[in-house]
């Protein structure tokens, strides 16, 4: 969101509940200067700062603070965030988990390599939609990763 528009918000705020500038930074518990440069836009706001204003004022929600939804929230008749769409991507399917891998560990959690989860004895696989694989990555928790081409 642009800065104007989340000084405005919070201009918004203090306008509802009448508060000026100092009463309001001394009601969130921040510095007066500190308001002072987000509403000129010459700072953004911190977490803490967001986080403030939600815990101090029930009737903001935090989609209408950060968002640009325009209208105030009323108390009687909260905003609820539509769901974001999927993206593609989003919606394939996980890869498995540890508990659901087939693969055996040893007692440290490494991979023991078999011949049946090694990559190099299944380069002649061929996937589903008839293609062959030309490399396989296995990324490690610990950061490393091998590579294997067929």
């Amino acid at each position: 969101m642009e800065l104007k528009k989340f000084s405005d918000k919070i201009q918004l705020i203090m306008d509802k509940h009448q508060l000026n500038a100092s009463s309001f930074a001394e009601k969130i518990g921040v510095g007066r200067s500190s308001l002072s440069h987000i509403l000129s836009g010459r700072n953004k706001p911190s977490l803490d700062f967001v986080m403030s204003v939600l815990t101090h004022f029930d009737e903001v929600t935090f989609e209408w603070f950060i968002t640009d939804y325009d209208r105030y929230p009323d108390p009687k008749n909260p905003i609820v965030a539509q769901p974001a769409m999927r993206s593609p991507v989003q919606n394939a399917p996980s890869p498995p988990t540890p508990a659901e891998s087939v693969s055996p560990v040893n007692k440290e959690g490494t991979p023991i390599k078999t011949s049946e989860n090694d990559p190099r004895k299944m380069s002649n696989t061929k996937s589903e939609k008839g293609k062959n694989i030309s490399k396989a990555i296995l990324f490690y928790e610990d950061g490393t990763f091998e590579s294997f081409t067929p």
